[in-house]
């Protein structure tokens, strides 16, 4: 979602008829990782915990929503034909089925 805003701030001042559309938008999954050193598997698990019991409680989603929260305001995402396409280069244990890692659009 920020990704859009990012690109049109970089570029607004040198392409003037660069524009943000107001009607569509293009979903893909993307997911964020945090990486420990291989075979820590103390580090690994204490991680694996600690973002899980934030899930759980509903921090995670606070959270998420207070860095993300403003940008799909006002990209007024909710309002928006959202196309949803895959990611291809993910590898196939990516964890589809754990819907609460996942940000849906509500459209």
């Amino acid at each position: 979602t920020d990704e859009i805003q990012n690109n049109y701030n970089k570029m607004k001042d040198k392409l003037h008829n660069f524009v943000i559309g107001q009607n569509m938008a293009l979903y893909y999954p993307l997911p964020r990782y945090i990486f420990t050193t291989k075979g820590n598997t103390i580090i690994r698990k204490r991680v694996e915990k600690g973002l899980n019991t934030l899930i759980v409680s509903g921090e995670f989603e606070e959270m998420w929503a207070a860095y993300y929260g403003d940008v799909i305001k006002n990209i007024n995402l909710e309002n928006r034909k959202v196309f949803r396409i895959s990611n291809p280069t993910l590898p196939d244990e990516i964890p589809y089925s754990l819907s609460e890692l996942w940000h849906q659009p509500k459209n």
